[in-house]
């Protein structure tokens, strides 16, 4: 069995990616995927502690776009990190990612509300700066009672200081990933809250959808499951762990896919990359 979505400090993340493989090994899983927000940094250290441990390492990554003012989670699985069409990708998002942490920081100061780029370096351990970031330092200056109330109350789309991200074209996406031989998966479609967006991806080439994600409903699982069956899709689940504790629990493992959905992803990343 599998977790095939995972966050590390390489993004938003609050664990390391060694501490992702001990979990991994604890439960005895066979393998994982790394799939950090518009970064692949990890990779490399993820695929080396796999191999030494003989876990099945997945090579991941997760690209946020917005479409018709939804924001959108794109999963890349099998990627290569050498492929030019990812290298752009990835560099592009994270200078949008500075242009529109800028353009937060900016909001929150004419709401009197200063955050100092020291602070932003203490929380983000590696390159990437999220919005999960800013909410967690508007918690603990006192702004804010929860990451969820900070996004209520100024970095969700009815924030005082929402800025709407710079987006990349989902097409470029599905088509970078395809070039590097890599498989793309809508992430927990259930929380764009747009069908017509999800129809708009499938019909656009998307490979398949993660049915269950630890942000998902019964009634969403089961939803996805028959679309995914309608259009032929390929059917993926992870527990979206980015390591903080959720009643009572991390989710890492939880959320678990089995052989015949692996083998899937497997064979059509053999096909982009030997051919048929």
């Amino acid at each position: 069995m599998y977790d095939l979505h995972l966050h590390s400090i390489y993004s938003d993340g609050i664990v390391s990616v060694k501490e992702i493989l001990d979990s991994i090994l604890d439960l005895q899983l066979k393998g994982f995927s790394l799939t950090d927000h518009d970064t692949f940094n990890g990779i490399k250290e993820a695929n080396t502690l796999a191999k030494s441990h003989n876990l099945d390492f997945i090579p991941g990554i997760e690209f946020g776009i917005t479409m018709a003012g939804r924001e959108v989670h794109i999963l890349g699985y099998y990627i290569d990190i050498n492929n030019k069409n990812i290298i752009d990708i990835v560099e592009r998002s994270k200078r949008n990612r500075i242009e529109r942490t800028k353009k937060i920081l900016n909001k929150l100061s004419q709401a009197g509300i200063n955050i100092s780029n020291e602070e932003i370096k203490e929380y983000s351990k590696k390159d990437i700066i999220s919005r999960s970031h800013l909410a967690q330092i508007l918690v603990d200056k006192g702004y804010s009672s929860s990451i969820v109330n900070s996004f209520e109350k100024y970095l969700g789309s009815e924030g005082l200081a929402y800025v709407e991200k710079i987006s990349i074209s989902y097409k470029e996406i599905l088509q970078a990933i395809k070039s590097s031989g890599g498989v793309s998966i809508l992430a927990h479609p259930g929380d764009i809250g747009d069908d017509n967006i999800v129809y708009e991806l499938i019909h656009g080439g998307i490979d398949g959808l993660e049915i269950i994600n630890s942000k998902h409903t019964l009634e969403q699982i089961e939803k996805y499951y028959n679309i995914s069956n309608k259009y032929h899709l390929i059917e993926t689940c992870g527990s979206d762990c980015h390591g903080k504790i959720i009643n009572g629990s991390k989710y890492i493992g939880k959320f678990i896919l089995n052989k015949k959905n692996i083998k899937r992803i497997k064979a059509l990343h053999k096909i982009r990359t030997e051919g048929m």
